[in-house]
């Protein structure tokens, strides 16, 4: 799409990467997944062999993640509704 040039300029000379998830929600933190998935492939550069073959690698050997949770202080005050309302998940 026409904003995909800006995307790929957010993620040039990453160090570290900062993955938030709403501590109330079940869902969000399996969103995590995806959400890494993402950040790799576009932190992932496609590069030539020499043979013909297409390889990747990360631009950046080093890049740290760190997971956020976020609302913790509304969990005493919440039921998840992902895990049915039974506060176990």
């Amino acid at each position: 799409p026409h904003n995909e040039p800006v995307k790929n300029a957010l993620f040039e000379n990453v160090d570290a990467c900062m993955l938030v998830y709403d501590a109330t929600s079940s869902m969000s933190f399996l969103q995590l997944m995806d959400w890494h998935e993402e950040l790799i492939r576009r932190l992932t550069t496609q590069y030539h062999d020499g043979c013909g073959k297409h390889n990747h690698k990360l631009r950046n050997k080093h890049i740290r993640f760190i997971v956020v949770a976020n609302k913790i202080d509304l969990l005493d005050n919440c039921s998840d509704s992902s895990d049915g309302g039974n506060g176990s998940g």
